[in-house]
């Protein structure tokens, strides 16, 4: 998988836009991946989490 796009954000401040595609950096294992936000950091989740829920789109 190397993008996914973003279909829900319920936090105020993680910098995720619904309906807009990132990039995955690196699969950690255990469904945990980096997703880059497009401005030079990433963070460490889920595909589906507790704020964030993302799809893969490739």
């Amino acid at each position: 998988m190397k993008r996914v796009k973003c279909i829900r954000n319920d936090s105020k401040t993680l910098p995720f836009r619904v309906n807009q595609i990132y990039s995955v950096g690196y699969d950690f294992g255990g469904g945990l991946f980096e997703i880059y936000d497009g401005r030079g950091s990433a963070i460490q989740a889920p595909l589906n989490g507790s704020y964030l829920e993302f799809i893969a789109i490739d």
